[in-house]
């Protein structure tokens, strides 16, 4: 009785280092998990707040586009409109101006001696 009595003290004592390794092997695994969660946070918070950062622009394009402001400077830079009483200039094209040759200047050849070429070759 007393070998049974070994037995099962070792049996109990295996299956608690056993049930040990499992829960240091899942707390491990949280613990990587967690870490990859928390990088994967950080990115997405940048990119919301980039995000935000546009949005915003945006809705303040938007917001001046709806102005009267900006439908009267459209109105009088690109529609070409006047309000009464306003006296519209437009410039007229002018004469165009006839191009001028450039002139091409000459190059000479240089004639070197066939010793000149061998001496800067090899001293210079």
């Amino acid at each position: 009785m007393n070998i049974w009595q070994r037995i099962k003290g070792r049996v109990w004592l295996f299956l608690l280092i056993l049930v040990l390794v499992a829960m240091t092997i899942d707390l491990s695994t949280r613990i990587s998990t967690l870490a990859f969660m928390n990088r994967q946070y950080e990115t997405l918070a940048a990119d919301v707040a980039i995000l935000q950062t546009t949005l915003d622009v945006a809705s303040d394009e938007i917001g001046y586009a709806a102005s009267d402001t900006s439908v009267e400077e459209w109105a009088r830079v690109q529609g070409l409109m006047m309000k009464p009483g306003d006296v519209v200039v437009l410039p007229l094209p002018g004469t165009p101006l006839a191009p001028t040759a450039t002139p091409v200047p000459s190059v000479e050849p240089v004639e070197y001696e066939n010793w000149q070429v061998w001496y800067s070759l090899i001293f210079e």
